[in-house]
């Protein structure tokens, strides 16, 4: 599967996403916020989608979706929280914090929405078995591929055994219009 990552609005084949990398991939946030001494206070909640925001008394309800045991489909529950930071790209942060009616100061909205990011082109890899040991981020110099993901890290991929490969800078450019088959087939 290919995925175009770019800014909001931007045109290209395939479908619309629009993201950013960190250098280390998403767990090296996690990684980052995670106490050294275990607090039992702290809940990291990872392979889940927030589909919903409230205010609740100084505290917050979060809504999510997980993956269930398997066949049983996604999971629903609600979390109550003391704080919640969101890390997804900031119109997605921005479309959820609308979604759930929770307002924004326009001058801090209108700064976020300056942000802008840097193209990629995802391509995800399927296996029917378990993929090769690799490490869960191999970074390339002078490739194709920028990075390449090994998702089968805990609670990263829901379809199973998977990596995904980050397209370079100069070859996103390069190849940024092309269709879904020609960037499969370089």
């Amino acid at each position: 599967q290919v995925n175009h990552i770019g800014d909001e609005g931007e045109r290209g084949q395939g479908p619309r996403n629009t993201g950013v990398t960190l250098i280390g991939g998403a767990r090296s946030l996690i990684d980052a916020v995670r106490p050294v001494v275990p607090d039992e206070n702290l809940a990291l909640e990872t392979g889940t989608e927030v589909t919903g925001l409230e205010a609740a008394d100084r505290r917050w309800r979060v809504h999510t979706r997980a993956p269930g045991p398997a066949g049983d489909g996604p999971l629903a529950r609600t979390i109550t929280a003391d704080a919640v930071l969101l890390t997804q790209p900031v119109p997605d942060a921005l479309g959820l914090l609308q979604a759930s009616k929770i307002g924004v100061p326009d001058a801090l909205r209108d700064e976020l929405r300056k942000i802008r990011y840097r193209r990629a082109i995802a391509v995800l890899a399927a296996f029917r078995e378990q993929p090769l040991p690799v490490r869960p981020l191999i970074e390339f110099s002078g490739s194709t591929l920028e990075l390449m993901f090994n998702n089968q890290q805990p609670g990263v991929h829901f379809a199973g055994p998977t990596l995904t490969g980050l397209t370079s800078c100069q070859w996103t450019d390069a190849h940024w219009a092309e269709d879904d088959a020609a960037i499969e087939a370089h």
